[in-house]
């Protein structure tokens, strides 16, 4: 393969922006989603999702009482995030996963249900 135009465009703020981390530490990030409470959601590709809120870690693994199996080989895994438009009062989160004995990428949903922080 050849490269037709090799260019480099530096991103810059908008007057009046600023830049800031909004999470870190992520390992295989593959989507992420702000829900309508202001919490960040990002999928990690090995089956976690971690919720985000002004830059500090609210919960290491969304899933961490009830796990999800997945396929996280290439390019498969936790895909992506959506919340449901009554999430303010039935707390639904869907995730696209590609679990390990379907041929196909499926969607499941699961109910928020936060978990405790650890002691």
């Amino acid at each position: 393969m050849e490269w037709l135009l090799e260019r480099w465009t530096p991103a810059a703020l908008l007057p009046g922006f600023t830049a800031a981390v909004a999470a870190s530490g992520l390992s295989n990030a593959t989507a992420m989603e702000l829900s309508p409470d202001g919490k960040l959601f990002v999928t990690e590709q090995a089956g976690t999702m971690e919720v985000w809120q002004g830059g500090t870690q609210l919960q290491a693994n969304f899933f961490r009482d009830t796990p999800i199996t997945t396929d996280a080989t290439g390019e498969r895994g936790l895909l992506g995030v959506a919340f449901d438009p009554n999430y303010a009062t039935d707390r639904f989160v869907y995730v696209c996963i590609t679990r390990p004995w379907a041929a196909t990428t499926i969607t499941a949903s699961a109910a928020l249900r936060p978990t405790p922080p650890a002691t």
